[in-house]
């Protein structure tokens, strides 16, 4: 597998939980990040389903955007335990620029409420295209979350800050 010519790849498998357009461009293959990562029981933040429906008719592995259509394959949100603490990941896709989805924000917020008690770190994946609206994204959501990470980035800003309010930002 791409284990060994990728790190990363490496440390996404120990973790069980990993973001798959990050790692795409480090291993052979698209398919073989996929196999590999399922097969270690990893869960997987994805976006753009539809293109790559193929690889996730499987979708026990698979956290798409919580506010994509139900009947898509995945969860939008998982909760596990790594022994240490309990962690919520939940992924969410903005909309300015993108495909037009449920409303992120609310979408979101419904999550939490049924993850409340259930996990002790809350670790959002949010896929956007604009840095303002992953910055409103992130203000909005400040202390409600551990962490929010703006992915969708090609060219890395190096946003990262702890607010006041204990929110790990990257945006």
């Amino acid at each position: 597998g791409g284990e060994e010519e990728c790190p990363f790849l490496a440390d996404m498998l120990k973790n069980k939980w990993g973001e798959i357009r990050e790692i795409i461009h480090s291993v052979p293959s698209y398919e073989e990040c996929v196999a590999a990562m399922k097969k270690a029981g990893c869960k997987l933040t994805v976006e753009d389903i539809g293109k790559d429906q193929k690889l996730f008719d499987d979708c026990d592995y698979v956290i798409r955007p919580i506010n994509y259509p139900s009947t898509l394959p995945g969860e939008g949100s998982i909760v596990f335990d790594t022994g240490f603490a309990r962690i919520g990941v939940i992924n969410a896709q903005g909309r300015v620029n993108m495909d037009a989805l449920d409303c992120p924000f609310r979408a979101t917020e419904k999550c939490l409420k049924e993850i409340e008690g259930r996990a002790d770190i809350v670790i959002v994946d949010f896929h956007a295209e604009t840095t303002s609206e992953k910055l409103a994204f992130g203000n909005y959501f400040d202390g409600k979350v551990t962490t929010v990470f703006g992915t969708h980035t090609h060219v890395q800003t190096a946003d990262e800050e702890v607010s006041q309010n204990g929110t790990f930002f990257l945006l």
